[in-house]
């Protein structure tokens, strides 16, 4: 029973709660949909576990939901922010990060990207937006 308790424990501090604001200056895409440009407010939702994410568009109510897995990185990141992979003019939303963690939410390449990655050669630009925790 303890031993069960301890990993409910450990299990629920591992997991990682979402809630930020920013303000995307372009159109992107995620999870196959495409979002217009917009103030957007990022968010955990559902299971305690943090890795599904809502995004709304704060101006036109558009959004999505997204599965995402865990990655970590060799240091904490100073700053909360959203990575999009950029090919062209189009960008993709790629991790979620939180100032602070060294574990952020990384969304899995749709079927678009990777087909748009093969014919960049898989060369891409990275940008990070900063944002704001709400």
């Amino acid at each position: 029973m303890f031993l069960l308790l301890a990993l409910m424990m450990v299990g629920e501090s591992m997991a990682q709660t979402i809630r930020m604001k920013a303000n995307v200056p372009f159109d992107f895409i995620v999870n196959g949909s495409s979002l217009p440009a917009g103030e957007y407010t990022i968010q955990s939702f559902g299971a305690t576990d943090g890795r599904t994410l809502r995004l709304g568009n704060v101006g036109s109510h558009q959004g999505a939901l997204v599965n995402t897995v865990g990655v970590d990185a060799a240091k904490v990141s100073g700053q909360t922010k959203l990575i999009f992979r950029r090919y062209g003019d189009r960008y993709f939303l790629a991790q979620v990060w939180i100032a602070g963690s060294d574990h952020g939410q990384a969304l899995p390449m749709s079927h678009r990207e990777s087909e748009l990655s093969k014919d960049y050669q898989n060369h891409f630009q990275e940008v990070d937006l900063i944002a704001a925790i709400r």
